[in-house]
């Protein structure tokens, strides 16, 4: 029967001690990126604002989604997403030098 046992993934205590981790660390790293992209010249202005509030709208489903997914097992799929969409933003904020930004 162990075998068959139904995995529901990691404890609720390290859930919870993990997500305090993200929540507080990556969201200051995205503050001070978001910081520093904030000075760059982008037009138009709310493709700027979409790129640095994107990473924080993520990062609160991508740590919720944690939780939902030991109810439903669909929401792993809102866990890929988010980080995806959170790496996408970040390599934007970093890599995208002022000649390739939109004037």
């Amino acid at each position: 029967m162990t075998v068959v046992a139904r995995d529901t993934g990691k404890p609720l205590h390290t859930l919870v001690r993990v997500s305090h981790i993200h929540l507080f660390g990556v969201t200051f790293i995205f503050f001070v990126v978001g910081f520093i992209f904030s000075h760059a010249w982008v037009r138009p202005m709310w493709m700027k604002s979409v790129i640095m509030f994107m990473p924080f709208l993520c990062i609160a489903a991508d740590v919720s989604s944690w939780y939902f997914t030991k109810l439903y097992a669909g929401f792993a799929w809102v866990v890929l997403i988010a980080g995806g969409l959170m790496g996408l933003s970040f390599a934007i904020m970093c890599l995208s030098p002022e000649d390739l930004l939109i004037r």
